[in-house]
């Protein structure tokens, strides 16, 4: 369990470690929220369907590279049920803006790390209603905008182990 968050806390440094500074002529782009909605598998002993439902927002803290929270919640078969609390954060893979005009799309990369709490699973130790266990993912996807509106699809895989396509629908207001 040790050599796992060694490796997210790692790969959350990454983005920091490898971001390029900002450039005076790029200004920071407006911060976002968004919902998330998606279908995630957790690969294991066979692929476990979840639906995916959560929320987020991001803070720009140089053009092309933003932070902030997530959560989500997974809802498995029966019983199942997780929920994930992470940090997010994401790499603009082109700027949002150039020479004064808005890009429509911008492709992404994203790394999150945090913890999920997993309950009603038929293969839980003996006595644990719920299993808190760390969580890691990185993907990539591109926001569309469409005004101070924009849509996001998105693909992650992650440690638990998982994958999971999901779109968001944000808005970032000031923008």
């Amino acid at each position: 369990m040790l050599a796992a968050w060694k490796t997210a806390f790692v790969l959350a440094l990454l983005p920091v470690l490898t971001a390029a500074p900002a450039r005076a002529q790029h200004a920071r782009p407006a911060p976002m929220v968004h919902a998330v909605i998606g279908h995630a598998a957790i690969l294991g002993e066979g692929p476990i369907p979840h639906s995916v439902f959560g929320v987020g927002a991001s803070v720009f803290v140089a053009a092309q590279f933003a932070i902030g929270p997530e959560f989500l919640y997974m809802r498995g078969p029966g019983r199942d049920r997780d929920i994930f609390l992470a940090g997010t954060a994401t790499i603009d893979l082109r700027a949002d803006s150039q020479h004064g005009r808005t890009r429509r799309v911008v492709p992404y990369l994203v790394v999150n790390g945090g913890v999920t709490r997993v309950s009603g699973l038929e293969f839980m130790p003996q006595g644990k209603s719920a299993v808190i266990a760390p969580v890691l993912s990185v993907g990539g996807g591109a926001r569309i905008a469409m005004g101070r509106l924009f849509v996001a699809p998105e693909y992650r895989v992650g440690i638990e182990p998982q994958k999971r396509f999901c779109v968001a629908v944000g808005w970032r207001p000031g923008y």
